[in-house]
């Protein structure tokens, strides 16, 4: 019995896994008399394959085992329609994808068996796809996204040939249903240690393009600064909401980073098409429409007023989505969505900590004349600059309420 793929990988790049991958040269027959001995209930079998997978009992995942093979032939579903099974390791290597899952530990003894020079793609942290990558890639499209995540999640650099293969076949991804496709990139996209680096390859080999020629066109211009802004935008934060981890790439399409002279942005709607593209859920469209809507908001009335001015006083109860602000300045990376971050930051400041709670228990009666007490006050604050909780502490504890009630600067301006 043999461990292999992400369970002999993972150990030996120092990462937790909670799936244990064996292999064996028992043929499917034998293996199945054998686990039945151990476990009784063997969960799922798949007899083509020569697979057995046994439930996790615990908090960790699955117990797979599959009888050596040889395959060939892929259909549209991934799976072989030619499989031989074999009793040589060395044959079972060459199925697999990459060298560095392809390095095995039999057990008990403890020895590793390299049939295939794994253990040196491993200490070089490198990708490599098995045999000819040109061939392998083509009889199996998801092979190129997946050795996109791989390399992301892994931190690998990808071998030369390899690479060369991947741009030549990434188009081929097209084939794939948008359920595959998702479920290889939006792991890696909402993974706060692999999203810069997916969005770097998903830029270098020109995935979305293959995927969505319009789309692709518009993330052409912004891809680089989407990976730049993802880095930053997880804080070491582990972001498990799907919407969270796209939303940069919404904020890059949007036009409120400057490109609606080169894209027209009324007839791409970028979360229509994304969802699209990776078959999202209604909860995650949901999650990414609403931050398009705070886009639009700072687009279409913060980058037009000046915030001190009336008008700019109903974005004041405006209530974005928990930790959409911080969000916001983190991904915001040009000069102009920068500034309007600012806006975002000293509008939220202002809003909380000059509230009619605060007025009411100074004194100020309710009604008409406290809303408009409110009002001068908050565009006071925000004509001088007082932008901070500490500013604005510091500035109502002098402030004269009555001139405020008066429709007159507080501050005697």
């Amino acid at each position: 019995m043999f461990a292999v793929g992400g369970t002999t990988r993972d150990h030996l790049l120092g990462r937790a896994t909670d799936d244990v991958d064996l292999a064996s040269p028992l043929a499917p027959p034998a293996l199945r008399d054998a686990f039945r001995t151990v476990f009784g209930d063997l969960g799922r079998l798949e007899p083509d394959l020569g697979a057995i997978e046994i439930p996790s009992r615990g908090p960790g995942g699955a117990l797979v085992c599959t009888s050596f093979r040889e395959e060939s032939d892929y259909g549209e579903d991934r799976r072989p329609r030619r499989v031989r099974f074999v009793d040589s390791v060395e044959v079972d290597a060459r199925r697999r994808d990459f060298r560095l899952n392809a390095i095995y530990c039999e057990w008990p003894q403890g020895e590793w068996v390299d049939p295939l020079g794994g253990l040196e793609d491993v200490e070089q942290r490198r990708l490599a796809v098995i045999g000819d990558p040109a061939r392998r890639l083509e009889e199996d499209p998801l092979r190129c996204l997946r050795a996109l995540r791989f390399a992301a999640r892994l931190q690998l650099s990808i071998e030369a040939e390899s690479a060369q293969a991947l741009d030549s076949w990434m188009p081929s991804i097209a084939r794939l249903s948008a359920d595959r496709i998702r479920s290889e990139l939006v792991p890696a996209l909402i993974d706060s240690q692999a999203s810069s680096a997916t969005w770097e390859m998903l830029d270098r080999f020109g995935v979305v393009s293959a995927l969505d020629r319009e789309l692709g066109a518009a993330l052409g211009v912004v891809l680089p600064e989407v990976s730049a802004w993802s880095a930053r935008s997880f804080d070491g934060d582990e972001l498990r909401d799907q919407g969270a981890g796209l939303a940069p790439l919404v904020t890059a399409l949007h036009p409120l980073a400057g490109r609606r002279r080169r894209l027209d942005f009324e007839a791409l709607d970028p979360v229509a098409r994304l969802a699209g593209m990776l078959n999202l859920s209604s909860d995650v469209r949901r999650a990414l429409g609403g931050w398009v809507d705070v886009l639009d908001l700072v687009s279409s009335e913060w980058a037009k007023v000046d915030p001190a001015d009336s008008e700019a006083l109903r974005l004041l109860r405006v209530e974005p989505s928990p930790g959409a602000e911080r969000r916001l300045g983190i991904w915001l990376g040009s000069e102009r969505m920068g500034q309007s971050a600012e806006r975002f930051r000293a509008l939220a400041c202002v809003r909380e900590t000059v509230s009619a709670q605060r007025l009411q228990a100074a004194g100020v009666p309710s009604g008409k004349r406290l809303g408009e007490a409110l009002r001068l006050i908050r565009i006071a604050c925000l004509r001088r600059g007082y932008d901070t909780v500490e500013k604005i502490e510091a500035a109502m504890s002098v402030a004269n309420l009555d001139d405020a009630l008066r429709n007159r600067d507080p501050w005697g301006g």
